[in-house]
């Protein structure tokens, strides 16, 4: 935790789908994770909404959040 493995991962893998041919790249995550909302946002993820209350988890609804990048 807190070394930059998941933000470099993240990196990598981003830069492999765009040379890939990807155009569009979804990063999500539950809206409780608040750590892991930095690691979209450094790499020039933009958060573009919530998804409410869309899984259900230890018994109770919580909602996702959406992140993306196109390629440059």
């Amino acid at each position: 935790e807190g070394q930059g493995f998941m933000s470099e991962a993240v990196n990598i893998l981003s830069d492999h789908l765009f040379s890939e041919g990807f155009h569009r790249i979804e990063v999500r995550m539950g809206d409780k994770n608040m750590r892991s909302q930095n690691i979209p946002r450094n790499l020039g993820f933009v958060y573009e909404g919530t998804l409410k209350q869309n899984r259900r988890l230890d018994n109770q609804f919580r909602d996702t959040l959406v992140f993306a990048k196109i390629k440059a």
